[in-house]
């Protein structure tokens, strides 16, 4: 008969274990950049390089705020949600890159969560918009893609990112918000109102 002390260490044992792990995977998926959750929206944390955009090489975090509406069709907020690249190095990438980036990003979602059922591949467009201060640039601009979850329709998203830099955490920012309503639409009011933080404002 095994030895009830015996037992009784290993329970202990296998409980600690599986409640480090636990611990390690929230404060894996914790959010560091977005400062809290609003009410209703939903969370998700994604390490880089990604899974489903392997070829983009960067090495940081992924962060998503997804709006209560994001996987209806028939809300004025569907596919409308607001993300933070966090990215080792301090060098911001270049229109051309960005536009790279993107497509590179979207083709790769679209292609995973569609299982390659779809063929189109996604094209992206970027411009230059006005920046917002010395230290801040900020971009606008359209990619067109199949979306994947609801419809699988072609759709375009609009889009406008600001990046910043911390040079003592030698890291980047990308705080993208994403929406197909125009950008005089008011959910562009709730998006761009996210409650996002960086290194360097703290």
């Amino acid at each position: 008969m095994p030895n009830k002390h015996l037992l009784l260490m290993l329970s202990v044992f296998i409980n600690s274990y599986f409640l480090a792990l636990s611990a390690s995977a929230k404060e894996q998926n914790a959010l560091t950049y977005f400062t809290h959750v609003p009410d209703k929206w939903r969370s998700e944390v994604i390490s880089f390089p990604l899974d489903f955009a392997p070829s983009i090489e960067y090495r940081g975090k992924l962060e998503l705020l997804f709006s209560p509406g994001m996987f209806d069709q028939n809300s004025d907020e569907f596919l409308s949600y607001g993300f933070v690249w966090a990215i080792e190095g301090t060098r911001i990438p270049s229109t051309e890159a960005l536009e790279r980036d993107l497509e590179t990003y979207y083709f790769g979602l679209q292609s995973v969560v569609s299982k390659n059922t779809l063929k189109n591949k996604t094209k992206s467009r970027v411009k230059l918009s006005e920046s917002l201060s010395k230290q801040s640039l900020a971009y606008e601009g359209i990619i067109e893609w199949t979306e994947p979850f609801v419809t699988q329709n072609a759709q375009t998203l609009n889009f406008n990112v600001s990046f910043h830099t911390d040079k003592e955490s030698n890291q980047w920012f990308g705080f993208f918000r994403v929406s197909p309503n125009p950008l005089n639409h008011i959910v562009w009011d709730r998006l761009n109102a996210l409650p996002v933080t960086f290194l360097s404002e703290h």
